[in-house]
């Protein structure tokens, strides 16, 4: 394997059954692609033109705005930790024993880490 394809892998995540097919392409094809893209941008940085067309103006988005909240929560860094985050937001009065919300209207909002570590981060989100 050469050290082009060492570096790509599988192109685009192609199987290992169809690696060798993939390496090939590596190998054969994708070297010239490279060539010819980098002789273009030095090429349009040394003579200081871009023949590509410029983006046109995005459409102007309304402000994003949110009601204020009467009661606003965070907490930080649930690490997929569904029984310590369950005990925070118990401690802040945003779920009973059981689980279930019992916040009202207060809108709790995560900051930090919430998918790096534990076993639940699914389980997290959806709750």
């Amino acid at each position: 394997m050469g050290f082009l394809s060492s570096l790509l892998g599988p192109w685009g995540g192609v199987a290992a059954a169809d690696a060798a097919q993939a390496g090939g392409f590596c190998q054969a094809e994708f070297p010239g692609m490279w060539q010819r893209f980098v002789d273009h941008v030095v090429d349009t940085a040394y003579n200081k033109t871009c023949t590509a067309e410029a983006d046109p103006q995005p459409p102007e988005l309304p402000p994003l705005r949110v009601p204020a909240a009467k009661r606003l929560v965070a907490v930080g860094d649930l690490h997929g930790d569904m029984d310590k985050a369950l005990r925070a937001f118990k401690l802040a009065g945003l779920v009973d024993e059981k689980g279930v919300w019992s916040g009202g209207d207060t809108v709790c909002v995560q900051v930090g880490d919430i998918l790096d570590r534990g076993d639940q981060e699914i389980k997290l989100l959806f709750m």
